[in-house]
């Protein structure tokens, strides 16, 4: 019985320092939403303004 408490606690204890290691510590912040909006792109003769939106990334979205 001690032994599988001890088993138990041995593989979080690994898992967090493990998971700690390579947790992604760095925060992209995109541009300036003020320097993007003054802007007016376009592409394929349309003309396209972008209007700004504020998200919060989840923990299991993937950027490329």
């Amino acid at each position: 019985m001690i032994n599988l408490i001890f088993n138990i606690l041995f593989g979080l204890s690994i898992g967090i320092i493990v998971s700690s290691l390579y947790r992604n510590k760095n925060i992209y912040h995109g541009p300036n939403s003020k320097d993007i909006c003054k802007k007016i792109f376009r592409h394929k003769s349309k003309c396209y303004k972008l209007v700004a939106k504020s998200i919060k990334c989840s923990l299991f979205s993937h950027h490329d």
